[in-house]
Protein backbone atom coordinates (compact mmCIF):
# COMPACT_ATOMS: atom_id res chain seq x y z
CA UNK A 1 0.00 0.00 0.00
CA UNK A 2 2.64 2.66 0.70
CA UNK A 3 4.54 1.79 -2.66
CA UNK A 4 1.20 2.62 -4.13
CA UNK A 5 0.87 5.82 -2.42
CA UNK A 6 4.26 7.03 -3.57
CA UNK A 7 3.67 5.74 -6.80
CA UNK A 8 0.71 8.04 -6.61
CA UNK A 9 2.40 10.94 -5.69
CA UNK A 10 5.16 10.58 -7.96
CA UNK A 11 2.78 10.19 -10.84
CA UNK A 12 0.96 13.03 -9.52
CA UNK A 13 4.32 15.54 -9.40
CA UNK A 14 4.96 14.59 -12.81
CA UNK A 15 1.67 15.64 -14.15
CA UNK A 16 2.13 19.08 -12.46
CA UNK A 17 5.48 19.59 -14.46
CA UNK A 18 4.06 20.73 -17.56
CA UNK A 19 1.73 23.23 -16.13
CA UNK A 20 4.58 24.55 -14.35
CA UNK A 21 6.69 24.75 -17.64
CA UNK A 22 4.28 26.91 -18.84
CA UNK A 23 3.72 28.75 -15.91
CA UNK A 24 7.72 29.56 -16.00
CA UNK A 25 7.51 30.22 -19.79
CA UNK A 26 4.44 32.95 -19.14
CA UNK A 27 5.90 34.72 -16.61
CA UNK A 28 8.89 35.23 -17.93
CA UNK A 29 7.78 36.14 -21.74
CA UNK A 30 9.31 32.90 -23.54
CA UNK A 31 7.94 29.85 -25.07
CA UNK A 32 7.84 27.29 -22.68
CA UNK A 33 10.09 24.72 -25.58
CA UNK A 34 13.03 26.90 -23.93
CA UNK A 35 12.43 25.99 -20.35
CA UNK A 36 14.22 23.09 -19.69
CA UNK A 37 14.40 21.34 -16.09
CA UNK A 38 16.67 18.86 -14.29
CA UNK A 39 13.66 16.38 -13.25
CA UNK A 40 10.80 14.84 -14.45
CA UNK A 41 8.28 15.73 -11.02
CA UNK A 42 7.61 18.87 -9.50
CA UNK A 43 9.67 18.98 -6.23
CA UNK A 44 11.28 21.64 -3.95
CA UNK A 45 14.98 22.07 -5.57
CA UNK A 46 15.29 21.41 -8.74
CA UNK A 47 16.78 23.57 -11.86
CA UNK A 48 15.06 25.31 -13.70
CA UNK A 49 17.24 26.87 -17.22
CA UNK A 50 16.14 29.07 -19.60
CA UNK A 51 17.88 32.10 -21.43
CA UNK A 52 21.54 30.33 -20.58
CA UNK A 53 20.81 31.25 -16.71
CA UNK A 54 19.89 28.35 -13.93
CA UNK A 55 17.16 29.07 -11.03
CA UNK A 56 16.85 26.54 -8.53
CA UNK A 57 13.02 26.48 -7.74
CA UNK A 58 11.42 27.08 -4.12
CA UNK A 59 7.81 25.51 -4.12
CA UNK A 60 5.13 26.78 -1.53
CA UNK A 61 4.00 24.03 1.25
CA UNK A 62 0.88 24.51 -1.01
CA UNK A 63 2.16 23.80 -4.31
CA UNK A 64 0.31 26.66 -6.10
CA UNK A 65 2.95 29.36 -6.16
CA UNK A 66 7.03 29.02 -6.82
CA UNK A 67 9.97 31.29 -6.44
CA UNK A 68 12.94 31.25 -8.65
CA UNK A 69 16.23 32.12 -7.03
CA UNK A 70 19.28 32.65 -9.24
CA UNK A 71 21.69 29.20 -9.25
CA UNK A 72 25.22 28.37 -10.36
CA UNK A 73 25.41 24.87 -10.77
CA UNK A 74 28.93 23.24 -9.71
CA UNK A 75 29.30 20.06 -12.68
CA UNK A 76 28.25 22.25 -16.17
CA UNK A 77 28.10 18.51 -17.65
CA UNK A 78 24.54 17.97 -15.49
CA UNK A 79 22.34 16.54 -17.87
CA UNK A 80 18.84 18.97 -18.12
CA UNK A 81 16.06 16.98 -19.51
CA UNK A 82 13.34 18.95 -21.48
Amino acid sequence: MRHLEKTYSQQSQSLQMRPFIRAVAKDHGISSNKVVVNSTTLTDGIIVRFDKKDYRVNLSPSGDNYTLTRAHVVDHRVIIQK
